[in-house]
């Protein structure tokens, strides 16, 4: 500062200089659950992403799935066609030569015409798989350079849990992310509860100060400490309003944090009784294929004996290529519900321990 007519030179300038160091005394916790909060919401914006990590990958493992079991059911079609058309071409034959009546042929070329007509939809499945697969890793569908997948190549975990522990379930994100908004909801409850009570806090500065520059280096000291207390009054009724708004969010966070665990117990309850019946299915459509397999081996020993026809021996063929895709919708089935399971789990491994002695496991 200055005074006075600039003609008189600095003698009239004082010059000052200070440093000021203020502490807020954190008596009732507002600091901490500041903090708290904050994390929080840090912790909630990277268990989302992981939410969305892991809902991409289920994704792509149910498409690859989907195209790997749409391709088999295609080739599987198509030789049932193969098998059907032989059998008609043998009825027409016979028809030329008289030994069967126009209705037989009649429905034979039905029975072919029929099975050719679950050709363009599974083909257009096919399709739409690929097209979805190369959306989901980002790429154009028609440029896309993706890998075929086929049913041979896909396995199942070596063991699966017909039982698990709460603590798998607890490694959902979106249950994760409740918990997180819970805890943001009950420390910004603590911040508005400290906001009711005083507000203390301590400064101190150090300064000197002279007429010339060079007083700032010789003079002493000078040094100052006070103390503050700040008691809301004027603003009570609108604090009291916003420790109210907290309380509220909070008990909403917490029912939020309640639906979201039961429904996550609930995906997985699904997830395992869907493997249990899926597993049944499986093995029951084994059984069947095993039947038509061994229905064909016959036919086809007593048509090499002549005790049988050629018609009869592709009939037995096509039952069994039947039954095969029955099979291979029954097998793409039970890999996709694995997937589903695995995302129920929030991607938690389910290898089993060697010291896991309290579950009981699927053998696939």
């Amino acid at each position: 500062a200055s005074f006075g007519n600039t003609s008189f030179g600095s003698i009239f300038t004082l010059y000052g200089a200070s440093v000021d160091v203020t502490y807020d005394l954190n008596f009732f916790g507002k600091a901490q659950r500041f903090l708290e909060a904050q994390q929080a919401g840090i912790d909630f914006n990277a268990i989302q992403l992981r939410a969305a990590r892991l809902t991409l990958v289920g994704n792509i493992i149910t498409t690859a799935v989907q195209e790997a079991g749409l391709r088999a059911q295609l080739a599987a079609q198509q030789e049932v066609i193969h098998a059907e058309q032989q059998a008609l071409n043998i009825s027409e034959q016979r028809y030329a030569l008289g030994a069967i009546a126009k209705n037989e042929l009649l429905l034979q070329r039905t029975a072919v015409a029929q099975l050719q007509t679950a050709l363009p939809p599974l083909r257009k499945a096919l399709a739409f798989s690929r097209h979805q697969l190369a959306v989901l890793v980002g790429e154009m569908p028609r440029e896309a350079d993706l890998p075929t997948f086929t049913l041979a190549e896909l396995y199942m975990p070596k063991n699966l849990p017909l039982t698990l522990p709460s603590k798998l379930a607890q490694q959902r994100p979106d249950i994760q992310g409740a918990e997180a908004l819970l805890h943001q909801a009950s420390a910004q409850l603590g911040v508005a509860t400290a906001n009711l009570y005083p507000q203390f806090s301590i400064s101190s500065g150090m300064g000197t100060q002279g007429t010339r520059l060079i007083d700032l280096l010789s003079t002493k000291p000078i040094w100052n400490l006070g103390a503050n207390l700040v008691q809301p009054l004027f603003h009570a009724g609108e604090l009291r309003a916003y420790k109210r708004a907290a309380e509220a969010d909070y008990e909403q966070a917490r029912a939020i944090y309640r639906s979201t665990l039961l429904q996550a117990f609930g995906n997985v309850a699904d997830a395992l009784q869907a493997l249990q019946h899926d597993q049944q299915s499986y093995h029951l459509q084994l059984q069947t294929e095993a039947l038509a397999k061994e229905s064909h081996t016959l036919a086809a020993e007593q048509f090499a004996q002549g005790a049988s026809s050629q018609l009869a021996l592709l009939t037995a063929q096509s039952q069994w290529q039947q039954s095969h895709i029955a099979v291979i919708q029954a097998r793409a089935t039970l890999l996709s519900d694995t997937a589903a399971l695995l995302q129920a789990l929030g991607g938690s491994s389910l290898e089993k321990e060697d010291d896991d002695e309290n579950h009981s496991y699927l053998h696939p």
